[in-house]
């Protein structure tokens, strides 16, 4: 073996470890990037519910059909961001509590509900949320909180 291919082989196998370490770091960034991205994508979402569900709670009952239409609306995209596993962490736990602490007060109040019914315009509206609050219910039945599944 010459000096060249035995300086080639050294730097070869001091190398091997510097790329294992610096795929390592790689990995942890792109993890801690996509928890990061996850929650402003949770807190922006969280932002515009809170603004609306403010804005429904003080305006006029002939505004309020509109109003509620834009919080489904919001949960609709929530069910979608959950079903397509966007979210990482503690994000996505967060979401769902969001999700159905919502969805369990418009099924827990007959004027909310009936309001609902006015705005299903098509068979397709609100479907991301049915699949969704199907599957939760699945899971409350099976006895799992409604937070604990994931």
């Amino acid at each position: 073996m010459t000096s060249a291919e035995t300086i080639a082989a050294w730097v070869t196998i001091a190398g091997f470890p510097a790329a294992i370490i610096t795929l390592i770091i790689a990995i942890q960034q792109g993890i801690a990037g996509r928890r990061t991205a996850s929650a402003g994508i949770y807190l922006t979402i969280n932002q515009a519910l809170r603004d609306e569900w403010r804005a429904f709670d003080n305006v006029s009952p002939q505004l309020k059909e509109n109003h509620l239409g834009e919080v489904l609306n919001l949960i609709e995209i929530a069910c979608g961001v959950n079903e397509d596993g966007v979210l990482a962490g503690n994000s996505g736990y967060f979401l769902r509590h969001t999700i159905d602490s919502i969805q369990d007060s418009v099924e827990d109040n007959p004027y909310l509900q009936a309001l609902v019914s006015k705005l299903r315009t098509h068979e397709h509206t609100f479907a991301a949320s049915e699949r969704y609050r199907s599957k939760r219910l699945k899971e409350r039945a099976r006895g799992k909180t409604r937070l604990e599944v994931k």
